[in-house]
């Protein structure tokens, strides 16, 4: 019961806990926006806030080697944030909804690399991609997860010349119905060295998290801990307390049984009692031949000395009721007894 309270503690911190993320852009940046034309208009971010303010605005610049230099020279000259974000349309962003287990989260970059060109017509290597977690669900033990995807051959060209004016955008952002999208374009070091961040990030609120679990479940602990005592003793009484309960099913069946006998002797008549009964009754010189019993109805065959002697005992006797003849009475082949045939009944 106690390890059961410290999982259920234990996922509910978890759920709580910001997952690691890797859709989000710098929230100091400068923004590059290509426009149809083929010039770039420059606009500064800070504190994940963009301002239209017109002092903000760098301007446009040709995507030419004029233009380019001037380009340059702007962004040496100006104190401008050292992250690059470029700003696409939102069609130039793919999106693909995915659902896969929920052990996958681990390693969850691995799995999308391996699983790219199953699920969309690219490879990992030709495409800029990133993905976004949209629910956990541990029911079903499944993550649904959104990937996005910019192909590289659109964003070439572009990549080049702002390379060549020493800009070198390390996230793409796009509108969705959701919200801005956003792929990373780190390399691989600078991707390493957030992950470890993240990670660090997210082990230190899991200790957190570990300690405040501890402290609420203590009380509940030590509780549960009690219980288990109990328990335990009750336990240990379990098979003498199943043995008395077997022994009491026992007498409660017999006795059920012996009533349920009784009940049928009362309806029925009892045998054996109307034997008994009819053994001390008939003198010694009666032999019975047949002896039946059905529905307290008393039927006698046999042969007697004095026939005619058996009717008034039988009267005599209060368990035998209205004893008759069933057939006239005959001499024996032997001629020393008489045949009869005698009809009773019961008394109740």
């Amino acid at each position: 019961m106690l390890n059961e309270l410290v999982m259920w503690w234990w996922r509910q911190i978890l759920d709580l806990l910001p997952a690691p993320r890797h859709d989000d852009a710098p929230r100091d940046a400068l923004l590059i926006v290509p426009e149809p034309d083929a010039l770039v208009l420059l606009r500064r971010r800070r504190q994940g806030t963009e301002s239209r303010a017109p002092e903000i605005r760098l301007g446009r610049f040709a995507r030419d080697q004029a233009g380019l230099a001037e380009l340059r020279r702007v962004t040496l000259a100006r104190r401008l944030p050292s992250a690059c974000v470029l700003c696409l349309p939102a069609s130039a962003m793919l999106e693909r909804r995915l659902s896969l287990p929920l052990q996958a989260e681990a390693g969850l970059a691995q799995v999308l690399r391996y699983e790219m060109d199953r699920v969309t017509p690219f490879a990992a290597e030709d495409v800029a991609w990133g993905w976004h977690i949209e629910q956990r669900d541990r029911t079903r033990g499944r993550l649904l997860v959104r990937l996005r995807l910019v192909p590289r051959a659109s964003l070439a060209e572009l990549l080049d010349d702002l390379g060549a004016s020493s800009l070198r955008p390390v996230a793409i952002e796009a509108p969705g119905p959701g919200g801005m999208r956003v792929v990373r374009l780190d390399d691989a070091a600078t991707q390493a060295r957030q992950l470890r961040r993240q990670r660090r990030t997210r082990a230190l609120a899991i200790a957190c998290a570990g300690l405040a679990v501890v402290a609420l479940a203590l009380p509940f602990g030590l509780q549960s801990l009690a219980i288990w005592h109990e328990e335990a003793r009750i336990a240990a009484l379990q098979p003498g307390v199943a043995e008395a309960q077997a022994l009491r099913r026992r007498l409660a069946g017999q006795q059920s049984g012996g009533n349920a006998i009784a009940a049928e002797q009362a309806r029925l008549g009892d045998a054996l009692g109307a034997l008994a009964a009819m053994t001390a009754i008939l003198p010694d010189a009666t032999f019975l031949n047949s002896f039946t019993l059905a529905q307290r109805k008393l039927t006698l065959a046999g042969q007697s000395n004095d026939a005619a002697r058996l009717i008034a005992a039988m009267s005599a006797d209060p368990a035998i009721r209205n004893p008759s003849f069933a057939a006239p009475v005959t001499r024996a082949a032997t001629g020393q007894a008489d045949l009869f045939s005698i009809h009773a009944e019961l008394a109740p």
